[in-house]
């Protein structure tokens, strides 16, 4: 099924309005529909249908909408909800971004002063000193210490 599906996407603000009379494409037609959707006067409509009959179903529910106060009002209401989700996916992506920044600076900052602490152990393993004073000195674990020091000459 959907072998056979296709999405497009398109920005309307990019459409430049041209007059109902100079529509060519059927493209042309429904990207005046849906931005001018709103605006269409009753000739439009009637002459649309007319000369677009696949345009028919678009233009019978925008009439329902539009004649039916209480459909207008569930209408906006699920464009209102779509709003508000986009915002709320908007809000987490900026406050998930931030966060990721915060760690990623945490974690860096942490990584260099473990390379820097190991930096030193190899430096106070090179004077001989013992394994517990280096980690008393540097806060590394014996582990990371014993790793360093397999590495030495």
């Amino acid at each position: 099924m959907l072998d056979q599906w296709r999405a497009t996407i398109i920005d309307l603000t990019n459409f430049t309005t041209r007059s109902f009379e100079k529509l060519q494409s059927d493209e042309d037609y429904w990207l005046f529909l849906m931005k001018n959707a709103d605006k269409l006067s009753s000739h439009q409509v009637e002459a649309m249908k007319k000369q677009k009959p696949f345009l028919q179903r678009a233009l019978e529910r925008l009439e329902t909408i539009s004649s039916d106060p209480e459909k207008k009002k569930e209408y906006e209401q699920s464009i209102n909800a779509i709003r508000d989700w986009d915002a709320v996916l908007e809000y987490a992506d900026k406050i998930g971004r931030e966060e990721g920044r915060e760690e990623g600076r945490i974690e860096g900052k942490a990584e260099g002063e473990r390379r820097k602490s190991l930096e030193i152990a190899e430096k106070l393993f090179k004077r001989r000193l013992s394994t517990e004073e280096i980690m008393e000195d540097t806060g590394l674990a014996r582990e990371e210490l014993e790793e360093l020091q397999k590495k030495l000459p």
